[in-house]
């Protein structure tokens, strides 16, 4: 994983949206490009599907509250 870019050679485009890119370089490394923040982080093998399950489980989390909150009463008096 310390390899830069250059000595790994072309990275493949794995996916891309708005806000996010996924890149694997030859040498197995996959990064993560935050796109709007210019920050990229480098996931050893095996470590994507972690993240995945990461995200997919706070997301899930972040709907549910979302749903939560949609639902409840407004705090605000009515007179």
């Amino acid at each position: 994983m310390g390899n830069d870019r250059a000595s790994c050679g072309r990275h493949e485009e794995l996916a891309r949206t708005s806000s996010f890119r996924v890149t694997r370089c030859p040498c197995g490394t996959v990064h993560l490009h935050m796109v709007k923040g210019g920050v990229t982080v480098q996931l050893g093998e095996g470590m994507l599907p972690e993240l995945v399950n990461a995200a997919t489980a706070a997301n899930r989390k972040v709907e549910t509250f979302e749903a939560e909150a949609a639902r409840s009463p407004s705090s605000t008096p009515s007179n």
